[in-house]
Order: C-alpha cells, then structure tokens, then sequence
C-alpha cells in the first residue's frame, strides 16, 4: 500500500476550536474552513503534535476515502500543503516546522533584570508618546476615549517643567518615534518655552489639534518654528465653511459619525486634492447602526484578510493599536495607550518606573483577545487586536462572527 506525507508549509496556521477549524496560509493569504469531524480529528490531531513536524501518515486508502480526499485537496489547491510519497530514500526527510513564537524578552526577565537594578532594555519597548496638553473649546472626553481627540475645557495646563524633567528622567528618549501634542497649544500658556524644548529633540513631534483652531490661531502665527513639526488636523464640524490647505505635513483626521459626515468629507477630500487623510468613526451613543457598519468586521472581511506571519505572532503577544504608547494627561497622569483604563502612574515618575509597571502589570499593552467570545473563534488571531472603541462602548469584540 502506498504512503504519503502530508506536510502543513511552515507559512501555514492551523487552528482548532471545538468542532471548528481553519488553514491559514501567510505566503497566499487564504484561508480554508473546516468541520472537525471524527475522520480529520486523527489527522489534525497528528498535524498539531510537535514532534510530528508538522506532517502526517496518509496511504491509498485515507486518500480514496471522500472526505479525507477532499479535505486534502483543498489544502493542496491553497498551498496550505504538500502531498509527498514516500520513498526508501525520504521516509524522514518530508518535514517542517509548525509556526510558533518564540518571546526573547518576557516577563520573568524584566522583573530577573529590575532586582539586579538594571534596565534589562525594556524602554526599547517605549516607542510613543501622546501628551494631552490642554482642554480645547470644542473638546469632547468622550471622544478623546475612543480616538485621538482633545479634552474639554476646564483641565489645567500640563506642567512643563514636571514634564521634561519626566522625559528626560531615564537620560535622551532615543527609544521614542514620535511625541503627539494634543489639545490648543496656541492657548498653552508655556507654548514658546515648549516649543523651543521640544525642538532640540531628534524625535519627530506632531500637533494634533481641531480644524477651527488651526485656522484661528495657525494663520495669525505663521512661524518657522512650526516648519519642523507634523500636524493632524482634526474635523469633525462639516457645517462650518471648511478652508483646507494641501500640506505634506499635514494629515487630515475626518470625524464621522454619520453617513452625511462621510458625504462631506469625500467632498472636502475630491475639492482640495487630499492625499494625506484618515476617515475615522466616532461612536456618540446614537449612532450605533453608523458605527457598525464602519468597524465591525464580518466574516468575509476575515476571509479576505491579507496577514503575514509576523503580524499574527504580535497579535498572540501584544496589542497592536497600543503597545509602546503612553498617554499623559494635563493634569500629569499617565495612561498606558489610552485613557480607557486607570492611570498607571504620573510624571512625577520615571519613564522606566511606569513602563516596568505596565509590563508586570498593566492590561492594555499587552491586552490580546484571549477573553470569550474571541478565545472560542478559529477567527481569533486573524482579528485586530482589541481597540479602546471596544473599551469605550463595552463591547467586548467589534465583528458579527458567532463562534
């Protein structure tokens, strides 16, 4: 009787949940459904062993069998698999390697590397950081929840001096990709002093303020020092007679929260040319079937998802929208990615004292969908990782996939 092995290519996810099952390959980026059945129980069983290498037994008479044989060709016609005989001369050479992650630096040494006083490199894992430095007129904190947004009125100006001395407390932030100014910095009172500070930095700083400001204060105090810093202007006022300028530092964050926003926005984005922009939804409390319809996901959409290996690994270990973030308010709090959850600490810290803390015990860095209904899906590490819309509207996923 004739042998084969069936070998799962190494680029290729296999995942079991109950009676649900499916084949992920990262190199096509197609995915293959499948019911768990008493026949491909065995060989899935088989296949996920690890020291089966990722292959299974199959002979003449599994493959004439009908549902064996169209499971298997399936796989095939995915590039999930290969199907190779088996001779004398490759009876143990058919072999690979099931797609696992492999943590270098993991809890167990940050905490081994902070009782011997030493940084164990874990602010390489501070990658951002979002300082809230003001109210502004029409800042919404419910917003500010959800999406980067400014506060409303009525918060204190954060401290700048608290604020360097915070920055600068673990030595020069090399670590840091950006530094994100939100709120009306041209009402900050320290704005000049600020400004000037944050320009001996090599870290790119970006404003990010409303469309109403800018035009207000930004046209009246044009000056160089602006040139070195990115801006994202916010809009979500489509009433107002919205005057744009087509800028490669300046990216455009659209506010909708209803299908005649997004009419609007697509207006504004065809009449000025806009290459540089972002369309974000917004959940107010009222505008649900809007929101649903923008964010969740549906089971097409996760069928023609389009991952590689990597971006699947870092959604089992991290949370992709927040991981590296810190968030500071005016009033010197500080939040790990966003302002969903308690504060982890205040500037009056060290950089390192709060991102030690969030590693050994935060929850939103490292917040991945391990909690039902996600955990029971085949779908769970195709998904985004989990997002403060979720935090903010107390839904625990954002897609219509029962699993």
């Amino acid at each position: 009787m004739k042998q084969y092995w069936l070998v799962l290519d190494p680029g290729t996810f296999l995942w079991v949940k109950g009676s649900k099952a499916c084949a992920y390959s990262t190199i096509q980026h197609r995915i293959m459904r499948f019911s768990v059945t008493k026949k491909l129980n065995a060989l899935v069983t088989d296949l996920l062993q690890i020291d089966n290498l990722y292959r299974t037994m199959l002979t003449d008479k599994d493959l004439s069998d009908f549902e064996i044989h169209g499971w298997v060709k399936e796989l095939l016609s995915l590039g999930c698999a290969k199907l190779i005989p088996i001779t004398k001369e490759n009876k143990e050479v058919a072999v690979s390697l099931m797609p696992m992650l492999k943590v270098q630096d993991n809890l167990s040494y940050y905490k081994y590397t902070h009782n011997r006083q030493t940084d164990g490199c874990i602010m390489s894992n501070l990658h951002k950081l979002v300082v809230h430095l003001n109210g502004a007129q029409l800042g919404n904190n419910n917003w500010a929840r959800q999406i980067l947004f400014p506060k409303s009125l009525g918060v204190c100006d954060l401290d700048r001096a608290s604020f360097f001395r915070f920055l600068y407390s673990m030595g020069y932030p090399h670590s840091l990709s950006e530094i994100v100014l939100v709120g009306c910095i041209w009402e900050y009172a320290e704005k000049k002093q600020l400004l000037e500070q944050l320009c001996e930095l090599s870290t790119p700083i970006s404003i990010c303020c409303l469309e109403r400001d800018f035009v207000t204060y930004m046209r009246r105090d044009l000056k160089s020092i602006y040139s070195k810093f990115s801006f994202y202007i916010l809009i979500n006022n489509y009433i107002s007679d919205n005057r744009l300028i087509k800028d490669p530092q300046i990216c455009y964050y659209f506010i909708l929260s209803s299908e005649e926003d997004y009419e609007a926005a697509e207006t504004l984005i065809v009449q000025y040319c806009l290459e540089n922009y972002r369309l974000i939804p917004i959940c107010t409390g009222k505008n649900l079937t809007f929101f649903e319809n923008c964010i969740y996901l549906s089971e097409e959409e996760l069928l023609n998802i389009n991952l590689s290996k990597r971006e699947i690994f870092a959604h089992q270990v991290i949370n992709t929208n927040y991981f590296g973030v810190l968030t500071i308010a005016p009033d010197g709090k500080v939040y790990s990615g966003d302002m969903n959850e308690p504060a982890i600490g205040t500037i009056d810290e060290s950089l390192y004292t709060i991102v030690y803390r969030e590693m050994t015990e935060g929850h939103s860095w490292l917040r991945i969908r391990d909690q039902k209904p996600c955990c029971d899906c085949i779908y769970q590490w195709l998904c985004p990782s989990p997002s403060n819309y979720e935090l903010a509207i107390g839904k625990p996923n954002l897609c219509h996939v029962k699993p």
